[in-house]
């Protein structure tokens, strides 16, 4: 169980924290025995304790997605570091995307997933796909290969920028800076995602 959970402190790849649950299964055994060996009324209180905290729990995080961070506790994180930015839908992004291109490229499956959820649910009909070493299902959806041709909005993010444009510049007939996309919750900007436009890709890129 501990190991399952340790190995989240020193890896570099970012575990995320449902990876550890299989360790927490081996916990059911002992509750069982240890339930076998109290009365039914320590059990009925127990149970209580741990429903109200459960709807507790719940509450507060439907409070906190409905109405955002207090001011003085979302101003105390940094863009790109608040606890929000996986709860909340990215559909600031929509207004800001830029005209005339015809897909939407992340480096990582997870923000290609945030920024097709919140363009589905804006109505905005734009591929989404991964140029990366895991691109999960969007390796089927809209391979990069199938946007041969194609005027591309390219999410900079992560690395510097430098990096970003060095990599896929020899794939489009040119690259250029694009719009700033804001990840906003509640007015407060959780997120400014850089991007560049690849124009007329020539080759799909390397993971």
């Amino acid at each position: 169980m501990l190991l399952f959970a340790v190995v989240g402190f020193w890896s570099s790849t970012h575990i995320l924290f449902h990876w550890a649950a299989p360790g927490y299964l081996m916990l059911f055994p002992l509750l069982g025995d240890w339930a076998t060996r109290r009365s039914v009324r320590m059990l009925r209180i127990v149970a209580a304790i741990t429903g109200g905290l459960l709807v507790a729990a719940s509450l507060i995080i439907v409070a906190l997605v409905q109405f955002g961070l207090p001011p003085l506790l979302a101003h105390s994180f940094k863009p790109g570091k608040s606890p929000m930015l996986q709860a909340v839908d990215w559909t600031s992004i929509g207004p800001a995307l830029p005209p005339g291109i015809d897909a939407i490229a992340a480096q990582r499956w997870f923000d290609a997933g945030k920024i097709g959820y919140a363009l589905r649910r804006d109505g905005i009909k734009l591929p989404v796909t991964v140029f990366g070493p895991e691109p999960h299902q969007f390796a089927f959806t809209t391979p990069p290969a199938s946007l041969l041709g194609k005027d591309v909005l390219i999410i900079a993010m992560p690395g510097a920028l430098m990096q970003t444009y060095e990599r896929f510049a020899p794939d489009f007939a040119s690259l250029k800076p694009g719009p700033v996309l804001p990840v906003l919750d509640h007015g407060q900007m959780l997120l400014a995602i850089p991007t560049f436009i690849g124009a007329d890709m020539k080759k799909a890129p390397q993971a």
